[in-house]
C-alpha cells in the first residue's frame, strides 16, 4: 500500500534567467580567477625556486665539506650563508667536528713521531752496547749490562704506560667504584714517597677534611701518585707541595700545588697530551716519559670529572681536580 505525504518541486535557473550584465559579470569573474590562478602558480614557482636555492647552496656546501672530511681535508670550513637556524646549527656542528678531527689528526701524527723517538733512543743504546760487546770492542762488564738493563726497563715502563692509558680510555663504564677516604689515600701515597721527599727536604702537607668519595680507588691512587711524583720532580730542594681537599653539594675539589719551576703558558695547553714534555731534556734526565699527566686526565675524565692547570714560570704549578660527589 502506498502512502503520499505531499510533493517536492525542484527549480533551477537556466541561462535564460541571467541578464546580459549578469553573464558579463560571471565571465569576468571566471577570467579573473584564471589570471589569479596563473599568477599564484608563477609566484609559487618563483618562491619555490628561491627557497630551493636558499636551501640547496648551503646543503651543497655541507655535502662537499663532508666529502672533504672523508679525504682527511680539515682546513676548510663551511661559511654560514643562511638565516635558517637549523642549517646554521648543522654547519656549526660540522665545523666543530672538523676542528676536532684536525686536532686528533695532529695528535696522532705527533704521537707517532714521539713514540718513534721514545723507542729509537733506548733501542739505539741497546744496539750499540750489544754490538760493541759482540765485536769484542767493549768488555762485558756489570756496568754495561746494567746500562742495557736500564734501557730495557725504560722500554718496559713506556709500553706499560701506553697500555694503562688504552685500558682506561677503553673502559670508561667499567670503573670499580667503592667508597673510600680520599684524605687517607693521599696520606698513604705521601708515606710511600717519604724517601724521595726527604732526599730533597721538601715540605708536603694536606689541608681539608676527611672526605669519603665513590670512585675507583686503584685508579685514583694512580692519579695521586702521578701528581705527587710530578711535583717532587719539578720542585727545588726545601720547596713546598700542598694537597687541599674540599667539597660542596655536587663536587669534591682536590688541589695539588707546588712552588716549583712552573710551566710556560703556551705549554699548559699540551701537558695532558701523551708524551708531551714541557722541557724534554730535563724531563728525560729526571726519568720522565711525558705520560703521567695523560694518565691522570684519562682517569679523571673516566670518572666524569675535570682537571685544569694554573702555573707561572718560576713560581709554581696548581692542578685543580673536580670530581662528582656521587
Amino acid at each position: 500500500m502506498e502512502t503520499s505525504f505531499g510533493k517536492v518541486t525542484f527549480y533551477y535557473f537556466g541561462p535564460f534567467a541571467y541578464t546580459e550584465h549578469d553573464a558579463l559579470f560571471i565571465s569576468s569573474m571566471k577570467q579573473s580567477l584564471m589570471y589569479v590562478a596563473i599568477a599564484a602558480l608563477l609566484v609559487s614557482f618563483v618562491l619555490a625556486s628561491w627557497i630551493s636555492a636558499r636551501l640547496g647552496l648551503p646543503l651543497k656546501h655541507v655535502s662537499d665539506f663532508t666529502h672533504k672530511l672523508t679525504r682527511g681535508e680539515y682546513a676548510d670550513k663551511i661559511p654560514q650563508e643562511t638565516s635558517i637556524i637549523e642549517i646554521n646549527s648543522l654547519i656549526d656542528s660540522l665545523n666543530d667536528l672538523s676542528n676536532q678531527l684536525e686536532k686528533q689528526h695532529g695528535l696522532r701524527k705527533r704521537l707517532t713521531t714521539d713514540i718513534s723517538h721514545e723507542l729509537r733512543t733506548p733501542l739505539a743504546t741497546l744496539k750499540g752496547n750489544v754490538e760493541g760487546m759482540i765485536d769484542g770492542v767493549w768488555k762485558i762488564t756489570p756496568e754495561r749490562l746494567q746500562s742495557c738493563y736500564d734501557e730495557i726497563d725504560r722500554l718496559t715502563r713506556l709500553i706499560g704506560n701506553i697500555e694503562v692509558i688504552n685500558k682506561i680510555e677503553a673502559k670508561y663504564d667499567h670503573l670499580n667504584k667503592t667508597e673510600f677516604n680520599i684524605y687517607k689515600l693521599i696520606e698513604s701515597v705521601i708515606e710511600n714517597f717519604a724517601s724521595k721527599i726527604e732526599s730533597k727536604n721538601l715540605h708536603v702537607e694536606i689541608q681539608g677534611d676527611n672526605i669519603n668519595i665513590s670512585a675507583d680507588k686503584d685508579k685514583m691512587n694512580q692519579v695521586v701518585i702521578n701528581l705527587l711524583n710530578n711535583a717532587i720532580k719539578f720542585t727545588q730542594k726545601e720547596g713546598t707541595i700542598k694537597f687541599s681537599i674540599s667539597k660542596n653539594k655536587d663536587h669534591v675539589l682536590l688541589i695539588v700545588e707546588d712552588n716549583g719551576i712552573g710551566i710556560e703558558k703556551d705549554q699548559q695547553l699540551h701537558i695532558f697530551d701523551r708524551f708531551y714534555m714541557a722541557d724534554p731534556s730535563r724531563s728525560r734526565a729526571l726519568g720522565g716519559q711525558g705520560i703521567g699527566l695523560a694518565i691522570v686526565k684519562s682517569v679523571i675524565e673516566a670518572h666524569k670529572g675535570s682537571i685544569t692547570v694554573k702555573s707561572k714560570l718560576g713560581l709554581g704549578t696548581k692542578f685543580v681536580i673536580k670530581l662528582p660527589f656521587q
